[in-house]
């Protein structure tokens, strides 16, 4: 009976007769989607990438001799009552185990629930609000909401400094007298971007919806014209809908919630996955109601922010501002084109009458409208529901994170599609590295698919190193983008009055030319325009710039997406990406400059641009000087506290260390531990035999922290538990615990009655952990960006750059319970005294914060820009310089003994004999 073979039919009656673990719902944006597109645009790059990872995954072990299949697929003909959806199953073998998996994968379908609105009618709303949401997401992009004051921009600076900047002691001096300058110039030069761009753009777009409207009544282009109306209908007119009429709104929201409680009717746990408008829907329908299995909700490009604030716009004030902005540029211009003819005293009146339209303009803007955090709430966020919400850097619906103020259960996460305005919003599905995988391991994690969401060791470096290379991609492509950019300013200077004109009557003759396009009559008309003094001129600029953006854009494109491809097929092998950045990608972009050729027979100021440009495509193709000199310059150094004696030879770390400026130090007893960013690797020193032990954590740490049982990692997205007496002895199985919690942790802290204290920066939260159980008990909301962190008299004191405060949170409670304002730029951990705590100021200082009296003050300033390491044992305190290569003790408040560490070192720590240093790029 024992050996009789299992009932493989009945196995396979159970299977089917079950409920599919998860059920995903994709609700679409604006747009004109048609039923069924949303699923093959949503779900193909999601069975692509699962069967893509999980191929490559044979070679180490996740999953093996699986198979993806796709069956009861519907997409534009669906039954009464059904919706296009398909079902994906995954049949596999994972560590000798066999397992089964499906997914019901579907879409809400709510373009049919309203009537597109007439062309004339969305005209009128876009020429109001168009103006101000273009300016509304250039301030956003370059300035911030708020904008930032003059205060906040020397910080920013000096911060940028005190990171960036060369050590030399000449240097420092040099950006101690400009700071003051440099602070203004931002703040000046990022609002004129902001405000130039947006008028630009929001003027353009007003004149092309003007001339739709008017172009429609000429016969020969009526056609195209009405064609381009209703695709412009059919996707602005969304938003239309979505901010002017109510009934609209609810009868898409109504939808989307009926198509929620369909699949939750027909799956176990299920996810939303919304777009853009659509997450505005979606988040509208779960406010209304959500079925106990709604579990997780991801939105991406979503227009929640966008939407509220339209909504609050007052669309006659919008527009009033904008039309006196534009008489103030055109009074302006008058005044200069009056000067340029020798009229100076005429050009007064015109000037001053642009600087009292433009002065009337600001008055008349309509106030910026408050960011939407406080209605973002949703049944159970937090407990029951996850919300998961990703933005692009340059997405100009998202308009940044949703989670301001921080929410329990809310986590809002950039990532990098393209670095463009224009296709941002359309690309995330193309972003394989951080939102096709980001999204895929949170479905899997919804559905217990423990052999995906848990990646081996292996994969999570291969993954963290492709999130990094795609980050370098896209700021290439930003870099190419900015070139072409100043050479399309550039062009029409460069090839003279003369040659415009010749080129835009060339391009008049052409058009005219082509059959059917214009009568006899229009046809001279146009030669006559394109042959026009100032006319053709414009025309020949404009016929320039599009040949040069059509030319770049052919060779730079398809150029950055074959890289882009190849790191995606890297990642999906387990292969790492490569490294640098390719030759033809360096060659396209500097495919622009070909435009500036004719300047070689013109001569005059514009060899000087062409030469700058030059000048910055060249040292693109050379690498910084001494990175291969200082590979493998990373070594641990150690004094005497007493004599201030170094112990000989210093230690030296693995190569790989410097790699990466993320190295995390702490000791515990006479022992040093050292964590590499990127490699994660993990080095044990006993300072008694000096002798090291090398573990691998398998993934990017982030930060260490050592205690006598125990030493707590953090990774990207994991608090991982380490016995030390393991690593010590050289036992296998060290790694007792790894708790996958989010992404973007930071420094980890044990607290008290078996409780573990987590940073989360990109959330903006700390999250409470059992120490045994790896389950997060509580979510605490702190200040943006939290960092490191300290345990002391039962509280937690955490760090925030950011807002520049060190806060407090109680246990009991699990609530931020007070905030100092510390006025500094604080960097790395706080450290305790018996009276103090003492935090590291990046501007060149030390902060002290009195136990008693919470009184903050300032010591030790050194006014220049530093960063280092503080480390501090019974009340002995030392802190490093790194730009000096120093580090320092401070006695009393004082400047006390020094260490010629002859390297720049990054972090110290101190036990009851030893000073330890860790010093990169230049040790000996």
């Amino acid at each position: 009976m024992g050996n009789d073979p299992p009932d493989h039919q009945a196995e396979n009656q159970d299977a089917a007769e079950a409920l599919p673990e998860l059920g995903v719902l994709f609700v679409h944006g604006i747009g004109s989607q048609k039923r069924g597109d949303t699923l093959l645009q949503c779900g193909e790059p999601l069975r692509l990438w699962l069967k893509e990872w999980l191929a490559g995954s044979r070679p180490s072990g996740s999953v093996e001799d699986f198979a993806i299949t796709l069956s009861d697929t519907r997409l534009r003909r669906c039954e009464e009552g059904e919706r296009a959806s398909t079902l994906l199953s995954l049949e596999g073998r994972a560590g000798g185990s066999r397992t089964s998996r499906a997914w019901l994968l579907a879409e809400s379908w709510w373009a049919e629930d309203f009537p597109t609105p007439s062309f004339r009618t969305l005209a009128r709303w876009s020429l109001l609000a168009g103006p101000w949401l273009v300016q509304r997401h250039f301030l956003l992009r370059f300035v911030g909401s708020p904008p930032k004051t003059l205060a906040q921009e020397r910080k920013e600076a000096r911060a940028f400094v005190a990171m960036y900047v060369p050590m030399d002691d000449t240097m420092q001096y040099a950006f101690k007298i400009v700071m003051p300058f440099l602070a203004y110039v931002l703040l000046v030069a990022r609002r004129v971007l902001a405000y130039m761009l947006a008028f630009v753009v929001g003027l353009v777009a007003q004149v092309a919806i003007a001339l739709l409207v008017v172009l429609s009544v000429v016969p020969a282009l009526r056609g195209i014209v009405q064609r381009i109306q209703i695709v412009l209908s059919e996707s602005i007119g969304d938003s239309f809908a979505l901010t002017d009429q109510p009934l609209v709104f609810d009868a898409m929201a109504s939808r989307v919630q009926t198509d929620i409680e369909w699949l939750a009717g027909r799956c176990e746990r299920v996810a939303v996955v919304a777009h853009s408008q659509g997450a505005a829907i979606a988040h509208a329908a779960l406010r209304r109601s959500r079925p106990e299995n709604v579990s997780l909700f991801v939105t991406y490009g979503a227009g929640i922010a966008k939407l509220g604030a339209v909504r609050g716009l007052d669309l006659g004030r919008a527009g009033l501002s904008f039309g006196t902005r534009l008489l103030a540029v055109l009074s302006l211009a008058a005044s200069i084109a009056l000067v340029l003819n020798a009229h100076p005293v005429l050009a007064i009146a015109p000037f001053l009458v642009a600087v009292g339209l433009g002065w009337l303009s600001v008055k008349l803007n309509p106030p910026d409208p408050e960011r939407p955090g406080t209605h973002l709430g949703l049944p159970e966020l937090g407990a029951s529901l996850r919300w998961i919400d990703l933005f692009a850097s340059a997405d100009p619906v998202s308009e940044g994170s949703l989670a301001r103020p921080p929410r329990s259960g809310l986590i809002s996460q950039p990532v990098r599609n393209r670095g463009s305005s224009f296709s941002d919003h359309t690309t995330y599905w193309q972003n394989t590295e951080e939102f096709v995988a980001r999204v895929s391991a949170e479905l899997a994690r919804e559905a217990g698919w423990t052999e995906y969401a848990r990646l081996t060791e292996a994969d999570r470096r291969i993954a963290a190193a492709s999130e990094q290379a795609r980050r370098s991609r896209t700021e290439w492509l930003t870099v190419a983008r900015w070139v072409l950019g100043v050479v399309l300013i550039g062009v029409p200077f460069a090839l003279g009055v003369d040659a415009l004109a010749r080129l835009a009557g060339t391009t008049g003759d052409i058009a005219a030319r082509v059959p059917g396009l214009f009568s006899d009559s229009a046809q001279r008309a146009v030669q006559d325009f394109a042959r026009g003094d100032l006319a053709g001129r414009v025309l020949g600029a404009v016929v320039a710039a599009a040949v040069v953006t059509a030319v770049s854009a052919l060779v730079m494109f398809p150029t950055w997406r074959a890289w882009d491809n190849r790191a995606r097929r890297a990642l999906v092998s387990r292969r790492p990406a490569e490294s640098g950045t390719p030759l033809s990608v360096r060659l396209a972009a500097c495919v622009p400059l070909l435009a500036w050729i004719p300047v070689f027979f013109l001569g005059g100021p514009a060899m000087i641009v062409l030469g700058l440009l030059a000048f910055v495509c060249i040292v693109s193709f050379v690498p910084p000087e001494g990175d291969a000199a200082r590979e493998g310059d990373a070594v641990l150094v150690v004094h005497h506290r007493d004599t201030l004696e170094l112990r000989e030879p210093a230690f030296r770390l693995p190569v790989r260390f410097e790699q990466s400026n993320q190295l995390g130090l702490d000791v515990s007893g006479e022992t040093v531990w050292v964590g590499s960013g990127p490699t994660g690797e993990l080095v044990r020193v006993d300072l008694a035999t000096w002798q090291p032990r090398l573990l691998d954590v398998g993934e990017r740490i982030h930060a260490v922290r050592a205690g006598p049982d125990t030493v707590w990692v953090t990774t990207d997205d994991s608090l991982v538990r380490i016995d030390p007496r393991a690593v010590a002895d050289g036992r296998p199985g060290a790694v007792v615990g790894r708790y996958l919690l989010e992404p973007g942790l930071g420094d980890v802290v044990e607290g008290e009655a078996g409780v573990v204290w987590v940073a989360a920066e990109r959330s903006s939260t700390v999250l409470r952990v059992n120490r045994e159980t790896g389950r997060v008990e509580a979510v605490v909301s702190v200040p943006e960006q939290p960092i490191g962190m300290i345990a002391l008299d039962g509280d937690v004191w955490v760090l925030s750059p950011k807002s520049q405060t060190l806060s407090r949170i109680d246990p009991l409670s699990n609530t931020v319970a007070q905030a100092l304002d510390l006025n500094a730029v604080p960097f790395g951990r706080p450290v305790v005294t018996s009276e103090a705590i003492w935090i590291y100021d990046m501007r060149g200082a030390l902060v002290r914060v009195d136990r008693g009296t919470r009184a903050v003050t300032r010591v030790l300033r050194t006014n220049r820009p530093s960063v280092g390491g503080l480390a501090a044992h019974a009340d002995d305190i030392w802190f490093v310089d790194g730009w000096k290569r120093r580090a320092v003790e401070v006695a009393g408040g004082e400047r006390g003994r020094e260490l010629d560490l002859k390297g720049r070192g990054q972090e110290i720590a101190l036990t009851d004999s030893w000073i330890c240093t860790v010093i990169c790029g230049g040790a000996r």
